[in-house]
């Protein structure tokens, strides 16, 4: 007789997990592993151990939760309501109608990046550091967009190998290649553009983007917080 499959991990923290906040005092990203003691409807009561005298955690403080959950990597943005010694409620944050995805933690992140204009059209590679989270990305290039422009957008990892060149890019393909592992598809707005440096800089915001999309873009955000808070531990002196 077959054994009976395990339950699927279930998409909710449970009380007893170990996840990741991920925040920021100052201008130090801020990583830390905590224990979930109670969960009172979308509220979050975590222990924080020691690490409460370390780096104190004060109401109003932004977090975003990580977790694992049915194999893949889940987020929560929250705020500390409440705080006390070793341990804090944290409730979703106040946030206009589908707009939660603008309250995620940020990275820079090395990435090359295809914009191409929405439906069809060709594209141009750009490579370099973008600042990205869940809600859009910060991309230096020399454009041209315009603000309220739509483009079909295509991000990986530099470390994944070359992009390939715009006119094969833009050829059809008689065979489908199975994508980077972290590549990102979506859609995206030209929200604003600023040229702090004279360079112009294009703040996309996502208005089609997935929920595998999603994952990824986290991943990206995550994985790129981690290594910088190790590169500044390991400059201490």
């Amino acid at each position: 007789m077959p054994e009976p499959l395990e339950p699927p991990e279930p998409r909710s923290p449970t009380v007893g997990a170990t996840v990741t906040l991920l925040f920021d005092i100052g201008a130090t990203p801020m990583t830390e592993s905590v224990r979930i003691a109670a969960l009172d409807g979308a509220a979050i009561v975590i222990e924080r151990g020691e690490a409460a005298a370390e780096s104190p955690l004060t109401v109003g403080t932004e977090v975003t939760l990580f977790y694992e959950g049915q194999g893949r990597l889940e987020g929560a943005a929250l705020g500390v309501a409440r705080a006390s010694a070793g341990r804090c409620r944290l409730e979703p944050r106040e946030t206009q109608p589908d707009s939660e995805r603008r309250q995620f933690v940020r990275a820079d992140v090395e990435l090359r990046v295809r914009v191409a204009p929405h439906g069809g059209g060709a594209g141009r590679w750009h490579e370099g550091t973008v600042d990205l989270s869940a809600s859009g990305f910060c991309l230096a290039a020399d454009g041209p967009y315009d603000t309220g422009d739509l483009f079909d957008v295509r991000m990986r990892p530099i470390d994944d190998g070359p992009a390939e060149s715009e006119a094969a890019d833009d050829k059809p393909k008689k065979k489908r290649q199975k994508l980077p592992r972290d590549e990102v598809h979506a859609v995206a707005r030209v929200a604003r553009t600023v040229a702090p440096d004279g360079r112009p800089e294009f703040a996309f915001e996502f208005v089609e983007l997935g929920s595998v999309a999603e994952n990824r873009v986290m991943r990206l955000v995550f994985d790129a917080r981690i290594r910088r808070l190790a590169d500044l531990v390991e400059r201490e002196p």
